[in-house]
This record gives structure tokens, C-alpha cells and sequence, in this order.
């Protein structure tokens, strides 16, 4: 398992510059959607109010399924494999340890 190509320092950084790309682009389109107030004015920007309402609801559900569910389910899938790869090792250890007497 050492070897593998995910446990590699540039594959780390290659992997983390992916995800912040991944990331920043996805909260470009927001600026779209902020309307900026005339001068001397003082207003609080605010995302979910600015802007037309169906479209940040567009972006909105878009943005929860690539931001949040789709990486939860994919965090979830791997804990389930680890933890079977895990269990699986641990009946070899246990099927394999001679008991001295």
C-alpha cells in the first residue's frame, strides 16, 4: 500500500490545487449575482438576496450537490471501504497468528 500513487507528495499537491481550482470556480458565479448599490450609499452585500431568486436557487441546489453531497458520498464510500479493507485484515491477522503453547 506504500506504493501507491495517491500517497505521494505531488500527487498531494497536485490533488489539493484540483480541489481549490474545483472550488474557487465554483463560487465565481456568485459575484454575477450581487448587485452592486449606487455611490454614497452604504449596503450590506448580500448573496441570497441580491440578485434574480431563480437563478441563485439554480445555483444554489447546483452548488449544494458539488459542494457538499457529492463529496460527503464519495468521503462515505471510502470509510466503508476502509473499514471493510480494515475488518478484512484483521480476520487474516487473527487467521494466521500461531498460538505458541
Amino acid at each position: 500500500f506504500r506504493q501507491h500513487i495517491l500517497q505521494r507528495k505531488t500527487s498531494a499537491i497536485i490533488v489539493c490545487i484540483v480541489i481549490w481550482t474545483a472550488v474557487t470556480l465554483e463560487l465565481v458565479p456568485m459575484f454575477t449575482f450581487i448587485i452592486v448599490p449606487e455611490a454614497n450609499k452604504t449596503e450590506c452585500l448580500d448573496y441570497a438576496s441580491s440578485g434574480e431568486a431563480h437563478s441563485n436557487l439554480i445555483y444554489s441546489l447546483c452548488l449544494t450537490l458539488a459542494g457538499f453531497i457529492i463529496p460527503s458520498s464519495v468521503m462515505i464510500f471510502f470509510y466503508y471501504k476502509t473499514a471493510a479493507l480494515l475488518k478484512h485484515l484483521q480476520k487474516e491477522n487473527i487467521n494466521t497468528v500461531k498460538i505458541e503453547k
